[in-house]
């Protein structure tokens, strides 16, 4: 299980604030050599933007969440090994599959925010999405697995909007810091 804090995403080319999501995932670590592992994991990923829209008498905000699947595909760089501790440096692709994705609004002062549209995968937004993660790991060693805390930068690589009847042009890119903690269990042979 981890939290994701996605943050300087643009969209019709103005900045918005950060925001936290939720994610979660199942990695699986397949070592390769004494320093060098693949992990492949299936997430389940928030990713999203945030607007504070001034005009006249009220201040309205305006949420973009949006659902993923990825599938991230990590080569993983043994940098430090003791009995206790292993410290890893993470790169590696991943790309994502859009399942949903809402806009929630409301006025800014009340902070209660209801769902006004759907995004539509045909016209707002595109599905898939293509990344790039580098970041690092420390795994503290148990008797039976390890307590894992991840930290990763995830930079979009695709333009994830697509033209549409109000705008032509959009850039719609995810760039986020993901902060996982989780606990690895070995498989036995």
């Amino acid at each position: 299980m981890g939290w994701s804090k996605t943050y300087n995403m643009r969209y019709h080319g103005s900045k918005f604030e950060k925001s936290f999501m939720t994610s979660f995932s199942l990695p699986i670590e397949i070592p390769i050599k004494n320093k060098l592992s693949l992990q492949p994991e299936f997430s389940f990923i928030q990713k999203g933007i945030k607007a504070n829209l001034h005009g006249g008498y009220i201040n309205y905000t305006e949420i973009m969440k949006l659902s993923y699947l990825e599938v991230p595909f990590l080569a993983k760089l043994n940098i430090v090994t003791t009995s206790k501790i292993k410290l890893e440096f993470i790169l590696g692709p991943g790309m994502g599959y859009a399942i949903n994705g809402y806009i929630y609004g409301g006025e800014t002062d009340k902070q209660s925010y209801r769902r006004v549209n759907q995004l539509s995968f045909d016209n707002d937004m595109k599905r898939i999405t293509l990344n790039i993660n580098v970041g690092s790991n420390l795994q503290l060693t148990k008797k039976d697995g390890n307590i894992v805390f991840d930290i990763r930068y995830q930079h979009g690589l695709s333009n994830d909007a697509r033209d549409n009847q109000y705008t032509s042009n959009p850039v719609f890119k995810s760039r986020g810091l993901i902060f996982s903690a989780g606990y690895m269990i070995p498989f036995k042979k």
